[in-house]
Parts: structure tokens; sequence; C-alpha cells
């Protein structure tokens, strides 16, 4: 199931994509982003992301409208490998452009507000 959520989270991607990771740093391309997904599944098991959009996003460029610029807040819980819980948050920042009637990151990044921190439990 892992590639199968890679390919489906990479589909939001323009081929020519640019996800620049905080660790990994810039990964260029759908197919690049996807592989990058797929290895990093492997690893890390998300079972929660929220993410808010930024109260003055999306920011129109240019002229026709084709082309926004959003920010936002994200939080998510997950675990590396076998590890406890951790929570992690921070901001985000995607360049996107219209592809027929939908929208495609080109570019997207995002940063921590401070190192993850174990989760709590009751």
């Amino acid at each position: 199931m892992l590639k199968e959520d890679a390919a489906a989270l990479a589909a939001f991607y323009t081929e020519d994509a640019c996800y620049v990771d905080p660790a990994a740093g810039p990964i260029y391309g759908r197919k690049a982003i996807e592989k990058f997904y797929t290895d990093l599944f492997k690893k890390v098991h998300h079972t929660k992301h929220a993410s808010t959009l930024e109260q003055y996003s999306p920011h129109i460029m240019g002229t026709a409208g084709n082309e926004i610029w959003t920010t936002g807040e994200w939080n998510a819980l997950f675990r590396v490998e076998n590890g406890a819980p951790l929570q992690a948050k921070g901001y985000w920042l995607d360049l996107d452009v219209r592809e027929g009637d939908g929208w495609k990151f080109l570019v997207s990044t995002f940063n921590f507000s401070g190192p993850p921190v174990p989760v709590e439990t009751k």
C-alpha cells in the first residue's frame, strides 16, 4: 500500500515539480518525489496530519490567475519505524499552477517550528 499512497500523493505535483524537504533538500520531478515518499513511508508512519491555510491565502501571481502561492501551518502525529509516537508542527509554502480544472504543486516546502516531541499518553 505504501507505493500506492506515494503515487497518489505524487499525483498532486506537476511533472517538473520541486519538493524541498528540510533534511533531504530539493527533489526534482514527480517520479523522484514519488520515490522519496515511497522510501519515507517505509520508515515514518503518520497517524494524523492537519494543515491550516493562512488567512490571506491564496495569493494570485501574474494576471492570468493560473498561478498562486499559499502558506499555512501544519501539525502531525507519527512514528519513526517502531519508535514512540511523536508530534511535530511548522509552516509550509506552496507555489501552485492550474492544470485543467485543478491545481498542482509546482514548488512545495515546509519547516519545523521546533524538534518533534513525544506524544503524551494517558
